[in-house]
């Protein structure tokens, strides 16, 4: 009888670790979800830096004064 009681608990520790787990294996899945939306945010602006940046140089390129 003391045999099962201590299987039993054992069983009961075990499933409530694998509950851990598993709402820690969601947190984690969305929280890289999460950071996959971001990551393709900042290519985008990223992006738009890039082609802002490039506006400006040729802005400045067209405002210098022309060598004579």
């Amino acid at each position: 009888r003391a045999r099962n009681e201590s299987l039993s608990a054992r069983v009961t520790k075990l499933e409530a670790d694998l509950h851990d787990r598993k709402e820690k294996a969601k947190i984690h899945a969305n929280t890289l979800t999460g950071l996959r939306g971001v990551r393709g945010d900042l290519a985008k602006l990223e992006e738009q830096k890039k082609s802002a940046d490039e506006r400006v140089a040729w802005l400045e390129a067209a405002m210098a004064p022309a060598d004579d």
